[in-house]
């Protein structure tokens, strides 16, 4: 499945596919998955700022930093390799924008733009599919239900398409369901507030470190009735609750 997802987002980015077998797609598997290991060292480091000068930090820094930069050269060569025609993924679309307006689309931006979408998106992906799938089988009624909903959308073709989303909208509610239950993403990426903040009659001020915990928005019971209960119909019509953010705030 990781390898399937991979390339779905691999032609949305780079415009290409990797066999499975491929060494430098089976190297960019690992740098994602060592990555995510050691990305974790911030949090310590975030409240802790000294703990960067101790050897066991230096070293996984550095392990990030000669990630990125190898990271960063592979990214090249697929720009280098890039039908220059080809304008319908992020390379041929921000290489496209760059005409225009090359001081703001730099390389060393698409570079990051790259890294961010494909490690955002490959492993969280990758883990809303299972849970998807893992809640299909847990709850048969509602798989009876999304299947008829398919049935009939591709009734017409012999496969469903990106064209035919709009008209499954349980579809969506079960996918939207399945982030709120078993949230892929339980602790956003820390904001700092601009100015001094009140909220809930406490004082936040300017500059302190915010990070948004989703899982409890998500199970919330003010929020969401019966919030460990697997049920779609909570996405359905305009039923869509302002306190669902699959993400990040």
């Amino acid at each position: 499945m990781l390898h399937t997802v991979g390339n779905v987002i691999n032609d949305f980015l780079f415009g290409r596919t990797w066999d499975e077998a491929d060494p430098k797609w089976k190297w960019l598997l690992s740098l994602a998955e060592e990555g995510i290991k050691h990305v974790g060292v911030s949090g310590p480091v975030n409240f802790l700022p000294f703990l960067r000068f101790l050897p066991k930090y230096q070293r996984v820094f550095k392990y990030l930093m000669d990630g990125k930069i190898a990271t960063h050269e592979y990214y090249q060569q697929i720009i280098d390799e890039h039908d220059a025609n080809k304008t319908d993924d992020i390379i041929g679309a921000y290489l496209q924008e760059a005409k225009s307006n090359p001081d703001l689309y730099t390389m060393n931006q698409l570079y990051h733009l790259l890294g961010d979408l494909f490690g955002a998106s490959l492993d969280t992906s990758t883990i809303l599919i299972r849970w998807f799938l893992l809640m299909m089988a847990l709850e048969p009624e509602v798989q009876d239900t999304l299947r008829a909903e398919i049935t009939s959308t591709s009734s017409t073709s012999d496969r469903v398409t990106l064209d035919d989303i709009s008209d499954m909208p349980y579809l969506a509610a079960c996918l939207n369901e399945t982030h709120r239950l078993r949230t892929i993403v339980t602790l956003g990426i820390p904001h700092a507030n601009r100015t001094d903040t009140q909220l809930g009659g406490y004082l936040i001020p300017k500059g302190t470190m915010v990070i948004p915990f989703l899982y409890a928005i998500h199970m919330n019971e003010a929020c969401h009735a019966d919030p460990h209960r697997f049920d779609p119909t909570r996405f359905t019509g305009d039923k869509i609750p302002a306190q669902f953010i699959p993400y990040q705030v």
